[in-house]
């Protein structure tokens, strides 16, 4: 499959097809490392382990830091100050969250099945 290296400014990004993305077992969310090995870069799906996943609830735990955080300055702050730290804290706490579960999920996956295939797959880029 050869992929198009596409440009925003100075980021280079390239866009995965979707059935390519169903052929790997890949999804929106995983997490991707790359590696350049002599000019032909290798994409490597990371796989979560149980370890991982305790290092995301223990960042998940950081909002009852940022609650208090909050809290201990309430007064000083306008109600429209309160009402966009919650809305961010949401919208940062529903990411975080996510991916919690996916390291959880990848860790459980990992842990209950053998892998079947190989997980790299070498796509040349030109530099």
């Amino acid at each position: 499959m050869i992929l198009t290296v596409e440009a925003d400014g100075d980021q280079r990004y390239i866009n995965l097809p979707q059935e390519f993305l169903d052929q790997v077992g890949w999804k929106v969310g995983d997490t991707i490392i790359w590696a350049n090995k002599n000019g032909e870069w290798t994409m490597t799906k990371k796989e979560f382990n149980m370890f991982d996943v305790e290092q995301e609830i223990h960042k998940c735990w950081a909002i009852t830091e940022a609650l208090q955080v909050l809290l201990d300055y309430y007064h000083d702050l306008t109600e429209d100050q309160r009402l966009n730290l919650l809305i961010g804290y949401i919208e940062y706490y529903e990411l975080r969250f996510n991916n919690l579960w996916n390291a959880f999920e990848q860790a459980l996956k990992a842990q209950h099945q053998a892998k079947a295939s190989p997980s790299d797959f070498k796509i040349n880029i030109p530099t």
